[in-house]
């Protein structure tokens, strides 16, 4: 009996499917992930998913381990500060240029966007409200009519989902929906300063729910066990 043939689905649709299973949790930090098992799900060829893991290593979404395989990405706390650090800077300057230059429609989109999320809140339907909080950060990039800069901050927003999911307290992983409102009134009104400014505010919001302390390294055992025995 013949074996029925694999779809030779395309890079890119594997991609975005596996992109956005990590950046939705679905796929969490530190999972492993198998050849086998994903090119199974994905329907696709164990050459092609090889090549969608290393597409997404590039992106440093998957880290790819000699003899033990893919996982998905653990930020370090180092890693995620400096992850922190870069979406900052990204995030001010984009929010001042979409104040420079958004349009009525790009608005229009933004307060669907923020009404949607919204309601995903309001529904404790906490996945849905974090992806539609990134697909508003999206939106003022591509407001802000650099694509350059949007391809930066597509890909910092991406592995910020990892930091937050990592190091963000339970229940914390989202934006704050009046934060997002500031921000379209601003960008509305064409000021950039403070379009910024609400940026800045937004960003420090989101910053401040981390825990980025690093864990201590060494343990002193005999201190450890004292009041144990």
């Amino acid at each position: 009996m013949d074996r029925p043939k694999r779809r030779a689905t395309r890079p890119e649709a594997l991609l975005e499917k596996l992109r956005a299973a990590i950046e939705d949790g679905r796929l969490p930090p530190g999972a492993r992930l198998p050849e086998e098992k994903l090119a199974r799900a994905l329907d696709a060829s164990r050459a092609r998913v090889r090549e969608v893991l290393s597409l997404l290593a590039n992106e440093r979404l998957v880290e790819l381990q000699t003899n033990r395989g893919a996982f998905v990405a653990k930020p370090t706390v180092e890693e995620a500060r400096h992850i922190c650090e870069a979406r900052l800077m990204a995030e001010r300057t984009t929010a001042r240029l979409a104040a420079e230059r958004a349009t009525p429609d790009a608005v229009r989109k933004m307060r669907e966007m923020v009404a949607e999320e919204q309601i995903a809140w309001d529904s404790d339907d906490v996945r849905n409200a974090v992806a539609k909080s990134r697909g508003f950060h999206r939106a003022i990039a591509e407001a802000a009519a650099n694509p350059v800069l949007a391809d930066i901050l597509a890909s910092l927003l991406s592995r910020s989902a990892l930091t937050q999911a990592v190091y963000a307290a339970r229940g914390a992983a989202g934006c704050l929906c009046h934060d997002h409102s500031a921000l379209i009134d601003a960008i509305e009104a064409g000021d950039p300063d403070t379009a910024e400014a609400a940026m800045k505010t937004h960003m420090d919001n989101i910053i401040s729910r981390l825990d980025l302390e690093p864990l201590a390294q060494e343990v002193d055992i005999e201190d450890a066990l004292r009041d144990t025995l």
